[in-house]
C-alpha cells in the first residue's frame, strides 16, 4: 500500500495553473503512476491561514469518465471535481473525520 501524505504545494510566484484548478489531471495523473485505484484515492487539499483568510481543508471527489478515441493512453480520467469542506479540528493524523 502507497502512502502519499502530500505531494503538492502551493507555491506564491507559480506562473500557471493551480493544484485546485488542475486537480482531476493530477488526481488521474497520480492514480497511473503509483498503480492507485481510483476508488482507493483520498483526496484532499489544505489551504493554510493567510492574511485574509482561515486554514481549510477541502476532501474532493471525482467522477470517472471513460477516454476513447485515437489518442487513448489510459482507460479512464477522474472528472466533476466535487468539493466538501471540513475545518481544521476535523482533520486527524491520518486524515478527514466526516461522520
Amino acid at each position: 500500500m502507497i502512502e502519499i501524505e502530500r505531494f503538492a504545494m502551493p507555491v506564491t510566484d507559480n506562473p500557471g495553473a493551480s493544484v485546485t484548478n488542475v486537480a482531476e489531471q493530477l488526481a488521474t495523473c497520480v492514480c497511473q503512476h503509483y498503480g492507485i485505484q481510483p476508488a482507493d484515492l483520498v483526496w484532499i487539499e489544505h489551504y493554510p491561514q493567510c492574511d485574509v483568510d482561515h486554514e481549510r481543508f477541502h476532501l474532493v471527489t471525482f467522477k470517472l469518465h471513460p477516454v476513447i478515441g485515437l489518442f487513448k493512453w489510459r482507460d479512464w480520467r477522474f472528472v466533476q471535481p466535487a468539493v466538501a469542506s471540513f475545518p481544521p479540528s476535523g482533520f486527524a493524523r491520518h486524515g478527514p473525520r466526516l461522520a
